[in-house]
């Protein structure tokens, strides 16, 4: 079937995009951009390379941290495919009627309930990503110029996209939110991406703290593109040309960012830059 196809390399292209932008704006832009700033603070390349790795190490973790104070269940194959096609109520009739056979079926008290257990767990764990995205996208805007901080900030759109539509998933499926409720709570926990770049920004940070919470971010992209995007693209891919359009569309991912590099600026840290 074409639709199924075309379905198909969807699921491959979107996460094969977003790993070409996170790996490349970790790697062309954020990386580099945090050693600079670190070893402009004053340290020797011992220190740099040290409170680099470490704060490039915490943000790599920092999704995994999260995720244990904030557990969601994750989504299988069938259930976001389901949920691209409109398909999700059929997915959960047919595991109804599975278990029907082996257990006698409640009445729908339990379908209508609001899990709010779960609810907290999503919105306040999408709260405590977008509110560190928000820091990530402010120290860009605030001392970087606007061409790398764009970057970083279409990085963010790439994956945020994805675990919005999964937690809209998740509270309307699982959590029995209705479809208004889940529009409207998602969106509120959102705004926290506001508030951590006004916090970032209105606060007076050294070089070196800087440099640490890009290398922050850099961490979090990468942990992102290799632990979430990239299992996707893996998860589709069945034959050669899947997966020579995965590599294309990952191609398509870092020409963008590394096209940034010819008017790309250092960061300033808060005082003249310089050139290395």
């Amino acid at each position: 079937d074409t639709s199924e196809e075309k379905q198909h390399y969807a699921f491959i292209g979107v996460p094969a995009f977003a790993v070409g932008a996170l790996v490349a704006t970790a790697v062309f832009l954020i990386i580099p951009e945090a050693l600079h700033l670190i070893a402009d603070d004053g340290w020797d390349e011992n220190e740099v390379n040290l409170f680099f790795g470490l704060a490039f190490l915490f943000g790599f973790l920092l999704p995994t941290m999260l995720n244990m104070f904030f557990p969601k269940p994750e989504l299988s194959t069938e259930e976001v495919a389901a949920m691209v096609s409109g398909r999700a109520v059929e997915v959960e009739e047919e595991e109804a009627d599975e278990s029907s056979s082996a257990t006698p079926v409640k009445p729908q008290e339990s379908k209508s309930k609001v899990d709010l257990q779960l609810c907290s767990s999503i919105l306040l764990g999408d709260a405590a990503h977008n509110f560190v995205d928000g820091m990530f996208i402010g120290t860009a805007f605030k001392l970087c110029d606007s061409s790398q901080a764009y970057a970083i900030v279409a990085a963010t759109v790439y994956h945020e996209l994805a675990q919005e539509l999964a937690d809209f998933f998740l509270l309307t499926r699982q959590a029995n939110l209705s479809s208004a409720k889940a529009l409207m709570v998602n969106f509120l926990s959102g705004l926290s991406v506001v508030l951590g770049g006004i916090i970032i920004t209105g606060i007076d940070i050294s070089t070196g703290w800087t440099g640490a919470i890009l290398s922050m971010s850099a961490g979090v992209y990468l942990h992102i593109a290799m632990t979430e995007c990239m299992p996707r693209v893996h998860e589709y891919s069945k034959m050669a040309t899947h997966y020579l359009f995965a590599m294309t569309m990952i191609a398509f991912g870092v020409i963008p960012i590394g096209l940034v590099l010819i008017v790309h600026e250092h960061c300033e840290g808060g005082h003249d830059g310089h050139d290395h």
